[in-house]
């Protein structure tokens, strides 16, 4: 009797020792099933930032293209300004010199008539 009292004791520090150890690990289970929430949440962020970023990107590559078409439109502009510019100094030019070329004629003019 005593040595199935002993027996049972022993099952009994056994039962005891399991159950602390299945305890620990349910625990165990239960931080692993809240970290592996966890990193599914983070990366769900993660994936989420990327996916703003990735937003932003191609906003700003919109909006520097935007500017880039600006900036040769502008540049069109400006090479038409520049021609219309040599144009009119072209003009200039030229009734620059029909002045001086009809001032010479007016002299010549003056001086037949002075010595008539």
């Amino acid at each position: 009797l005593e040595l199935a009292q002993g027996e049972v004791r022993s099952k009994a520090a056994l039962m005891g020792e399991l159950s602390r150890e299945h305890t620990v690990l349910q625990q165990r289970l239960a931080q692993a099933k809240a970290d592996e929430e966890l990193s599914v949440q983070e990366r769900d962020g993660l994936r989420a930032s990327v996916a703003a970023l990735q937003a932003q990107l191609e906003a700003l590559q919109k909006k520097q293209a935007g500017e880039d078409s600006g900036a040769a439109a502008l540049q069109a502009e400006l090479a038409a300004v520049r021609g219309r510019e040599a144009a009119a100094q072209e003009r200039v030019l030229k009734l620059e010199q029909r002045e001086r070329e009809l001032q010479t004629e007016i002299v010549t003019v003056r001086n037949s008539l002075a010595t008539g």
